[in-house]
């Protein structure tokens, strides 16, 4: 059952305000913007924040080695194959991701008319070239994208509200998955630098 509790994200821009909001199931938690806390609570936040930095500089200082620590670069090759089995996670995770909604609105507004009509028709054009690309890249349920001609003022706004939402345990198997990957990939290399150690030995 825990598995299958949908969790996501909702996003909501405009007017130069940003809310952000986690979903887990039928619960909706705002994380920006953040409720103002007190002043105690800040107090207590404040007292843990310097004990853990007294004992990170008591830490630090009761280290008494001045050997250098060497650490092994990892070359192109290596990173991309470690970072392959997390680009595959991204490609499955599109068509697994359920869009619920996704609503952009692009007001125009201008004292020149001409120059609003072509910033007007433009916005349709990149509208119809991107919606295809969405729909095909990910699970869209209500989609409205719209450009509309606003006040005279020269000015540009965007409002944008989406919510994007995944099982729980549609993420952890694809996580899991992408996990193995990368340790698989990761045994291997150290069956190879084992192999040469032992070939250059000889």
């Amino acid at each position: 059952l825990i598995a299958l509790i949908p969790v996501g994200v909702f996003l909501q821009y405009g007017d130069s305000s940003l809310l952000v909001r986690a979903v887990l199931g039928p619960v909706r938690l705002t994380l920006y913007p953040r409720r103002p806390a007190g002043d105690r609570r800040k107090a207590r936040k404040l007292r843990r924040l310097q004990k853990k930095r007294d004992k990170l500089r008591r830490k630090q200082e009761s280290r008494k080695t001045d050997l250098p620590v060497v650490r092994k670069k990892l070359s192109l090759s290596e990173l991309y194959s470690l970072a392959k089995p997390l680009l595959e996670l991204l490609g499955q995770m599109r068509r697994k991701l359920l869009v619920r909604e996704l609503t952009v609105q692009v007001s125009f507004g201008g004292p020149d008319a001409a120059r609003t009509a072509i910033c007007y028709g433009r916005a349709w054009a990149l509208i119809g070239a991107v919606t295809p690309l969405l729909e095909n890249a990910f699970r869209i349920q209500n989609r409205k994208i719209d450009a509309v001609l606003g006040s005279t003022e020269d000015t540009i706004q965007l409002f944008l509200r989406m919510e994007i939402r995944m099982r729980i345990g549609t993420g952890f198997f694809l996580a899991l998955k992408a996990g193995f990957r990368v340790l698989k990939t990761i045994m291997q290399k150290k069956k190879k630098a084992v192999q040469a150690n032992g070939t250059s030995s000889l």
